[in-house]
């Protein structure tokens, strides 16, 4: 006998091996399925113990089939009378259908040809029942080749017969259970970790949990089959073979892991404890009520290693904003034990990313036609596999004579930066910038969390034992300081000098940071720069200031980078901000960080060009412009760029894009840069840098400058 199983996507391979683990034999992985040969006994197995497989489809007949009246022969061909009395109602399904074809008039064809063949054979007709019949004849078509199939299983299998009343969730049994193996459960509850689902719901995950963790059958409480209206069912053989599934299922429960669930949803919690009773899991998992934005509960399950799995609301299924129950997951997975996993279901990785934690894995799957990323995390063995510092341990570490000195004055400039940083909302800044020179890298602290260190390359005369001896030296003082740990430090080395925006990997591992009432996304591993500037704080907020006391302003962001600064303008009232960057994964981050503050309207316009080449085709008036340009740049545009050298170039263009009374922000981190003393005889030239500059930056001697320019008189 041969089968067709689809599956949810991503879920092909653990399909695949819990097919082997039956026995079924020519096990074959396809998009969105697995096909299998087997006997009558193995179907019925199937049936009751896959758990990841949406249906069991039998294989009748195949051919080509170019057309829906060869698609009509095709069935018509099919000795249906042998298969099934005319006494069982049937219903027809087609799918895989050409886009130029309609699935409707092809499913016609195949169930005339099945009650025509009938009529034929037997002079009496089947009856047509689409919601409950009692034979489900299915075919995929593709316009070239068709398979008739009889659906083995009936109903979908993510049906299990437990859930009868349910939330809004919309997480299918079947999908649960394959994220439950994305996730390495099976592994886990075999060496007696247990579970804790923190946002529970109606109970899916908790129950199909239980059921993998023992072995349990997931469909022993399924009522009907589709099997059962076939003359090929083989009565006494079900009947043993359930029987034998039941007292697995009895005998199981006996050896259950401690499983927890909570939710704050009372209402969800009693739906939970109903589908619970019926499962026959309510004596083996213990529900509560709790918030987890509140914190972590106070009950948890003891042992040194488990699962935390959880399906938090977004998208239709909340009104509300969905990421501070993420943040809310990741913060409690950090007071966790190592041997601790978390794995998140979310609708994209932007969404899992307000965790604050970096995943070890990423899967993707669709359940409900709603496309779900998988984020697993570990809290096992606190290592990292994107970044790697230096291995030597603290006590390896031969620390430098100027370790003392180091420490006193981090000490000092994180005491006085954290009580400037309270005093004014600021929860990420820079805590060191070379201020020794035998230590020579920049500092920043992000969130009270993570550290992102960039080391500026030691000059050829400093030996190579030496300069990583002063390295280890400092990272040592810093994890010493700030108490941050292996996981939660960032480094990288990089030569002095301009911004170049160089990548440096591809982990699109993202996190989210907050400023002036807005969050967002930052990259500590990709690329030299985070996504942020942090010496650009007031920059921003000057915009934010600016925009607020104009009405309808309009907005520009020359060479926008990560649209930090169009944030900005677009909280502070913009009536329009457009962005633009020669990059299109930067306006795809900006995009993002607009959209991570709901401020991604219509109103705001990423636009990927050469800044000279967007000034001189726009016709419309900007009230402020900022204009943050790399000091070089070459292989992008039309030419090659020199901030020295084009500066007024550009500043003399941009002019002619500004209102009469507006604002023109340049700002530049090049030391050697100079002004061109041109521009104070054709404009209204400010010098704003003193104002522009925090007080975790101002040991950095000139390497920013910032300008206000407007329309003279």
């Amino acid at each position: 006998m041969n089968f067709f199983v689809p599956c949810p996507p991503g879920a092909e391979d653990i399909l695949a091996g819990e097919l082997k683990k039956l026995g079924a034999g020519s096990v074959l992985p396809a998009s969105r399925g697995v096909g299998f040969k087997g006997d009558l006994t193995l179907s019925y197995r199937a049936c009751l113990e896959l758990r990841t497989a949406s249906r069991i489809l039998y294989e009748l007949v195949s051919d080509r089939a170019g057309t829906e009246d060869e698609l009509y022969k095709l069935a018509l061909s099919y000795p249906w009378d042998e298969l099934f009395p005319s006494s069982m109602t049937i219903s027809c399904r087609v799918t895989g259908v050409p886009r130029d074809k309609d699935p409707r008039y092809a499913t016609l064809k195949l169930k005339d040809a099945v009650v025509d063949r009938f009529s034929q054979s037997t002079g009496v007709r089947p009856y047509v029942d689409r919601k409950t019949p009692d034979i489900r004849i299915e075919a995929r078509w593709d316009g070239r080749n068709a398979v008739i199939y009889l659906n083995w299983s009936g109903r979908p299998l993510h049906e299990r017969g437990y859930r009868l009343e349910r939330t809004d969730a919309v997480l299918r049994e079947t999908t649960a259970a394959a994220v439950l193996a994305m996730s390495g459960w099976s592994e886990i509850a075999g060496n007696g970790g247990g579970f804790v689902d923190p946002v529970c719901g109606s109970g899916t995950l908790l129950a199909e949990a239980a059921m993998m963790a023992v072995g349990a059958p997931p469909g022993i409480h399924r009522k009907y089959w589709g099997f059962e209206g076939s003359r090929l069912h083989n009565d006494n053989l079900w009947r043993r073979i359930l029987n034998d599934a039941s007292v697995r299922y009895g005998e199981s429960l006996q050896r259950m892991p401690l499983m927890v669930g909570f939710d704050n949803d009372g209402s969800a919690l009693k739906i939970a404890r109903s589908n619970l009773r019926r499962a026959g899991l309510s004596n083996v998992i213990r529900l509560e009520r709790h918030d987890i934005t509140t914190g972590r509960p106070a009950f948890w399950p003891a042992g040194e290693s488990g699962l935390v799995c959880a399906d938090p609301p977004y998208g239709v299924r909340t009104q509300e904003d969905p990421l501070p129950v993420y943040n809310a997951l990741g913060s409690m997975f950090r007071t966790l034990e190592n041997g601790w996993r978390l794995a998140l279901l979310a609708p994209d990785r932007k969404t899992a990313a307000a965790s604050c934690l970096r995943a070890e894995e990423y899967y993707h799957t669709v359940s409900g036609g709603m496309d779900l990323v998988l984020a697993v995390y570990d809290r096992i063995g606190g290592g990292r596999k994107s970044i790697k510092m230096s291995e030597i341990s603290d006590s390896e570490i031969q620390m430098d004579p100027k370790a003392p000195s180091l420490k006193k004055i981090l000490e000092r400039n994180l005491s006085a930066m954290a009580a400037w940083a309270e005093k004014t909302s600021v929860t990420s800044y820079r805590i060191w910038d070379a201020d020794m020179p035998e230590f020579n890298a920049a500092v920043d602290w992000y969130e009270g969390r993570w550290l992102h260190v960039q080391e500026f390359a030691p000059p050829g005369s400093i030996p190579p034992e030496k300069a990583r001896n002063r390295l280890n030296t400092l990272i040592s003082v810093l994890k010493d300081v700030t108490g941050c740990r292996d996981e939660d430090l960032y480094l990288k080395t990089r030569q002095r000098g301009p911004r170049p925006y160089k990548k440096t990997g591809d982990s699109r591992d993202l996190l989210i940071i907050r400023e002036n009432g807005m969050r967002f996304f930052v990259n500590f591993i990709d690329y030299l720069d985070t996504g942020i500037f942090l010496d650009h704080r007031s920059i921003r907020s000057l915009i934010k200031s600016k925009m607020s006391v104009i009405s309808k302003g309009r907005f520009l962001n020359l060479f926008s980078y990560t649209g930090t600064a169009s944030v900005m303008a677009a909280a502070g009232g913009a009536l329009q901000t457009v962005s633009v960057d020669i990059s299109n994964t930067y306006l795809n981050w900006a995009r993002d960080n607009m959209k991570l503050n709901r401020l991604d309207s219509s109103d705001n316009s990423f636009i990927r060009a050469d800044s000279f080449e967007f000034l001189e085709g726009n016709n419309k008036k900007f009230n402020l412009i900022f204009i943050d340009p790399p000091t070089y740049s070459n292989g992008s545009g039309r030419s090659d760029w020199s901030v020295q050298e084009d500066h007024t170039a550009l500043i003399t263009l941009a002019m002619k894009n500004l209102s009469s009374n507006g604002s023109l922000l340049f700002s530049e981190n090049f030391r050697r840069f100079r002004l061109d003393p041109d521009l104070n005889r054709l404009f209204s030239v400010k010098e704003i840098t003193r104002e522009t500059t925090d007080p975790d930056f101002i040991r950095r001697n000139g390497a920013y400058r910032c300008w206000d320019i407007s329309h003279r008189g």
